[in-house]
């Protein structure tokens, strides 16, 4: 299977760091396209509704398909994480046989949590210092420290990251424009494809019951990590890539060591069945 992995609000392909190597390894590959208006799309506007990113993604993503002759019977998996989470959603449901799976991690809708748990009060305090900074290395430090609990002291993390931002065109305006298009996603009321959602308990920037009501309203099954931040795929990579693969003959426990509703067929791959897995 081949991936497309799309990042959040105003990050970009190579804020994946080695994600994007430890998942190939257990796949065919790994293709992680950036939103427009950032990384390899930097020059472009940013679209201020979430189906104005999906088309865009879309087109680029047949282009890449036609350019590697690509089979019409290979099959396509789709991942997103926060606000590529909501595109990745509004992108199955637009187009239900592009994929085969899809893997949301920490995202959120305007009908799964309110304003304040979509983007908590510390997320925007911690934004606004993050935008006062002149010097990038002090700006990543107050980004970091919203959306990772594992890494948020990483020196290496925090120049490489920093580095990216000096090379970025990341404006105000562009901002304004993802917040717009997140602000008005509304979740599907179902999809065809099988979902995984992968939802972080101690996310300080988006309150993990959103990904709960996600998973309940989809009938997805959801895993929850319990210690790392919103950035999850930064925090704990290669729990991502197993909880994506891994057969799980287990019934998952919430954030309060209950135990969630029993698996559908317990021998069924979780992420392959889209069953449900939640408290």
């Amino acid at each position: 299977m081949k991936w497309i992995i799309l990042r959040g609000l105003s990050r970009e392909a190579r804020h994946w760091r080695d994600f994007t190597d430890r998942l190939k390894v257990a796949s065919e590959d790994v293709y992680a396209l950036d939103l427009p208006g950032f990384g390899t799309e930097k020059e472009r506007s940013c679209p201020m509704t979430i189906k104005g990113n999906t088309e865009d993604l879309r087109e680029r993503w047949l282009e890449i398909k036609k350019a590697n002759n690509a089979n019409p019977d290979e099959e396509w998996g789709l991942l997103g994480i926060s606000l590529g989470g909501m595109v990745a959603l509004d992108w199955t449901h637009r187009y239900p046989y592009d994929f085969k799976r899809l893997v949301v991690i920490n995202a959120s809708s305007k009908d799964t949590g309110s304003n304040i748990q979509r983007f908590s009060l510390f997320a925007w305090f911690k934004s606004i210092l993050a935008l006062m900074k002149k010097d990038p290395y002090q700006a990543e430090k107050e980004v970091l420290m919203m959306v990772s609990n594992l890494k948020q002291n990483d020196e290496v993390i925090l120049k490489e990251f920093a580095e990216i931002a000096k090379e970025s065109k990341i404006t105000l305006k562009k901002i304004a424009s993802q917040l717009m298009a997140s602000s008005q996603f509304v979740l599907p009321q179902s999809l065809k494809v099988p979902v995984l959602i992968l939802a972080s308990i101690k996310d300080h920037m988006v309150d993990v019951r959103c990904s709960k009501m996600m998973a309940e309203r989809l009938k997805a099954q959801i895993k929850f990590h319990p210690t790392a931040g919103h950035d999850l795929t930064l925090d704990d990579p290669n729990w991502c890539v197993e909880k994506i693969y891994e057969v799980d003959t287990t019934t998952e426990k919430d954030e309060h060591g209950e135990q969630a509703l029993p698996p559908r067929g317990s021998k069924a791959n979780p992420v392959s069945s889209g069953r449900q897995n939640t408290h």
